[in-house]
């Protein structure tokens, strides 16, 4: 290795941990994470098995138009071609197929390297798959150097056994027009069909299946008012039935007042009745899941559930899983650091956020865990490695094609910057996850100094790092994470979807003036998208420097504001740097 990289390695990580960016741990060039102890591996998940080594299949489209400058919702004619597959799977030629783009950020920041989605004429069966479904998915994987993250988040969660769909992840070599395009994740889409999510529509809203994800972006991509409904200041889209498949008012009503219910009882900590309503299998592995990974995604985009079953039976279940490429450390400014340590999703998931302070719950969790730690976590590690050694020459050609490596952007952390190899991208993984295993092992055991409960954790990390604020009702045990609540130049500045779960505020945003409206009885708070002031009962209040910060699909306006127009008393408790809120009911609201 040339002294100056090594050198300029070692100046970055240095400064970052003087300025706490790196907490617990230091990164090696080769991906290593030093200091931390491994869980056990056994021999069996260390050996690669020859017969179990299949080629690496390679897709070929063909397409008279670019699908990656076209815009990203045109669907456009080719064809597809799979090759190098397996005799067992079947290989095929020139089959007809409709193109489009699919995705968000990894469609408008990854121009170099964009998600596809695909649909046959008609319904195809793709390696080895049992059923035949006409939508699949191609994954880009561009801001996740390792090209493992979507693939060992899916397998893991298949391997669990209680979501019983879970999309099933195959790397292929892509090419379009023969060009090579590089290393993607072919996957199912996540639909309502034979072999995947089976669920049945029904005129009568009580009986008819749902699936449902929790999508800050809602109501910017929502065509109309009935594609997503409102909980709480959370936007929720109803995927199946869609708009076109006999789905109703009867059926958009029937969704919001079943997720009204869940946050209700969820929030109110009874465990009992909150058990009558969600299924505790799914939402246990699904929890862990999002837990182990610490994906950032997890507090408002692409969380997938469904309502099923009838009278007595029918509950609410999490899954699929989906959407893990800026997960396991692989994104800066985390409201808990890209370490592998704290906990994540019970903190920015607001259910989760409640139902790990529900004892019952928490034991389930526990239990849980201590089934899997030993054998799916450990098999999933041991993967990540197998499978990079296995297919090195076909990972690595990716980077040839794709000089990503040690490049600034897609939001990654300046620990994953410094390591320039794909080998040392797949090590540090690989040890994110050991990090990771050993620490949650501790907490969800009780064997972390000073752990009663797990909130001390979290304000001890807050302390460290001043600039990230929690708030919490005193009744309730209620804390806001720090992706929405932040500081910005002294001022508190709380999301408009957060301020209005906090406060039980109804939300609707009009897709089509981008104007939130935020209401309680009389009174009416409304604020325009691109506009710098606020409308209070027909009332324009300009709003002084930071005035309203909009970051991506969250808008934040100074707290102090929100308490001054909703008439509520606040202070500050200067000696405990603590924000006091007194509402006209006698509860207390805190922020660190």
């Amino acid at each position: 290795m040339p002294k100056k990289i090594m050198l300029w390695s070692l100046l970055v990580i240095t400064a970052l941990a003087v300025f706490g960016h790196i907490t617990q741990a230091m990164m090696a060039q080769d991906g290593r994470i030093e200091g931390t102890e491994q869980i056990e591996q056994t021999e069996e998940s260390e050996q690669i098995e020859e017969e179990e080594i299949l080629p690496f299949p390679v897709l070929h489209i063909t397409s008279e138009l670019d699908p990656f400058i076209q815009y990203r919702r045109f669907w456009h004619d080719g064809t597809l071609s799979l090759s190098g597959s397996n005799v067992e799977y079947g290989d095929f030629t020139d089959v007809a197929v409709g193109l489009r783009g699919r995705g968000n950020s990894t469609w408008w920041d990854g121009e170099d390297k964009r998600p596809l989605r695909i649909r046959f004429e008609e319904a195809q069966s793709l390696l080895g798959s049992e059923y035949e479904a006409a939508d699949w998915i191609l994954l880009a994987d561009h801001f996740d150097r390792s090209l493992m993250r979507n693939y060992a988040a899916l397998t893991f969660a298949e391997s669990l056994g209680s979501m019983p769909f879970t999309p099933r992840p195959h790397h292929v070599q892509l090419y379009v027009n023969g060009e090579y395009m590089g290393v993607y994740l072919l996957t199912d889409e996540r639909d309502v069909q034979p072999g995947r999510l089976e669920i049945a529509w029904d005129p009568d809203p009580a009986l008819s299946g749902f699936m449902i994800e929790l999508d800050a972006r809602a109501p910017q991509s929502g065509e109309y008012d009935d594609t997503f409904v409102t909980v709480h200041g959370m936007h929720y889209d109803i995927r199946y039935p869609s708009r076109n498949s006999r789905r109703t008012q009867e059926h958009v009503d029937y969704v919001r007042g079943y997720l009204e219910t869940v946050s209700q009882t969820i929030r109110s900590g009874n465990f009992g009745q909150a058990m009558t309503l969600i299924d505790l299998d799914t939402f246990v592995d699904f929890y862990l899941v999002q837990e182990l990974f610490k994906n950032a995604d997890v507090h408002s985009l692409s969380v997938f559930m469904y309502i099923t079953g009838e009278g007595a039976e029918r509950r609410l279940y999490m899954g699929p899983v989906w959407d893990f490429d800026i997960a396991a450390g692989n994104k800066r400014d985390m409201p808990l650091g890209s370490n592998p340590y704290y906990i994540f999703a019970a903190v920015v998931n607001y259910w989760y956020r409640h139902l790990m302070q529900m004892p019952e719950f928490r034991e389930a969790v526990t239990e849980r865990w201590n089934e899997i730690r030993d054998e799916q976590v450990v098999q999933m590690i041991a993967d990540i490695r197998a499978r990079a050694e296995r297919y090195h020459s076909e990972f690595i050609r990716n980077f040839g094609r794709h000089r990503v490596m040690g490049v600034r952007g897609f939001g990654s952390p300046a620990e994953i910057l410094a390591i320039l190899t794909f080998s040392g991208q797949v090590e540090h993984l690989a040890q994110w996850f050991e990090a990771r295993s050993v620490w949650l092992d501790d907490y969800f055991n009780d064997r972390l100094p000073g752990h009663d409960p797990m909130w001390r954790l979290v304000e001890y990390y807050a302390l460290e790092r001043p600039r990230q604020v929690r708030i919490y009702d005193e009744d309730d045990a209620y804390r806001m994470a720090g992706v929405h609540l932040i500081s910005l130049h002294n001022r508190t500045m709380v999301s408009i979807l957060e301020a209005a779960y906090l406060f039980d505020l109804s939300v609707h945003f009009d897709v089509m003036t981008r104007t939130y409206t935020l209401s309680r009885g009389e009174m009416e708070i409304s604020y325009r998208r691109g506009t710098d002031f606020l409308t209070v009962d027909g009332e324009r209040f300009d709003l002084p420097a930071p005035g309203i910060l909009e970051i991506l699909d969250l808008v934040y306006i100074p707290l102090y504001r929100m308490v001054e127009f909703l008439g509520y008393q606040a202070a500050w408790a200067v000696g405990e740097g603590t924000l006091v809120i007194r509402p006209a009911e006698d509860y207390e609201i805190y922020g660190i």
